[in-house]
């Protein structure tokens, strides 16, 4: 039912997510109708449902995983562009290494120390047959993973996720509890496309930490390197494939 409803909504939502990155390109566009000092709320609202719940859905109901991160890529770059036009926009804001610090790390490191038993466990009684089978049956793989993956994937999702997205919706979705909440929601559904419900609650639950880290400290790096702490831990212990061979239908 939801991939009917998915294709029979396919072309509009292409259509409107076409729209919405060429204004993104679009300088004077931007300046007349997507200014950040004074927004035009209905505008976002439209924007932020077509990019965040739009999307997702469309790439789900085509069965085209496969196909994410290109379009993570692409989305992100535009929406960087658009960041980087704004008037005033700090271009440190892309990294923001300042704010990494020990205190900024340590409790970064210490929910790590709480949550990875407790994904270690579930890994163990539910999917035993999975733990640490990247590791062991394919060492350079998982290499690969642990170089790139920060990278390639970590830090456009944080880009699009956390600073595009508490840049551009801010107007809309405050006070900041409402601002993490509805963030690390729509993370976390944006993981559909993977078609099981392991990505999509652990995402979600990754996107509160990883937003509320970003709301705290306004830095990109450190909220990707916290990302990237999660999900390099992830692959490792053997959950990986529900990010990624799970979209495999």
């Amino acid at each position: 039912m939801v991939k009917q409803i998915g294709r029979s909504a396919l072309p509009a939502i292409q259509n409107c997510a076409t729209t919405i990155l060429l204004q993104l390109i679009d300088e004077p566009i931007l300046r007349n109708s997507m200014n950040l000092t004074r927004p035009n709320t209905s505008h976002l609202y439209l924007e932020c449902f077509v990019l965040f719940v739009g999307l997702p859905l469309a790439i789900y109901s085509v069965e085209g995983a496969k196909l994410i991160h290109l379009t993570l890529w692409i989305i992100s770059l535009s929406c960087c562009f658009y960041l980087l036009k704004q008037p005033g926009f700090d271009k440190s804001q892309l990294i923001n290494m300042e704010a990494v610090t020990l205190s900024a790390l340590r409790p970064i490191l210490l929910r790590f120390m709480l949550v990875a038993p407790a994904i270690v466990a579930f890994t163990y009684y539910y999917h035993h047959e999975r733990l640490f089978s990247l590791v062991n049956t394919q060492p350079l793989v998982w290499l690969l993973i642990i170089l790139l993956y920060p990278i390639l994937s970590v830090y456009p999702q944080e880009l699009l996720y956390r600073l595009y997205f508490f840049t551009r919706y801010r107007p809309i979705f405050q006070p900041p509890w409402l601002m993490i909440t509805v963030n690390s929601l729509l993370f976390g559904y944006a993981h559909i496309v993977f078609n099981n419900w392991i990505s999509v609650t652990f995402t979600f639950a990754g996107g509160i930490m990883f937003a509320y880290t970003y709301h705290r400290h306004r830095s990109l790096l450190l909220a990707s390197i916290e990302h990237a702490l999660y999900g390099c831990f992830v692959f490792t212990i053997g959950l990986g494939w529900f990010f990624y061979h799970a979209a495999e239908r």
